[in-house]
């Protein structure tokens, strides 16, 4: 693991038991330290994955609603081209309030 000035401490109490059998496992997982192998337990633990991911899913969830509006428009796009002229025009009413939707979330 790559040095990074750390400034912040937090204090864990364990027996010395404990302690050996903490200094053991960061051992066998290559940590330099029982700190170094915490930490990395710590930031991989899945609650510092989901918060890591959160954001991700959000923009994934955005995208997600502005491809069903797209598809939609394209849609109305196809129907519009194979109906007749007096159809038209609800197809133009629909496809611009979904358009002015999808714009409005942008």
């Amino acid at each position: 693991m790559s040095f990074v000035k750390r400034s912040r401490i937090i204090s864990v109490r364990v027996t010395q038991d404990e302690y050996e059998i903490l200094d053991q496992v960061s051992r066998r997982h290559g940590a330099n330290s029982v700190s170094e192998f915490l930490r990395q337990l710590i930031m991989n633990s899945e609650p510092f994955a989901l918060t890591a991911k959160t954001g991700v899913r959000e923009v994934v969830e955005e995208l997600d609603a502005l491809r069903r509006k797209v598809d939609q428009l394209s849609q109305i796009v196809k129907e519009r081209g194979t109906k007749p002229s007096n159809e038209s025009a609800a197809a133009n009413e629909k496809s611009g309030a979904l358009w002015q939707e999808a714009v409005a979330d942008v």
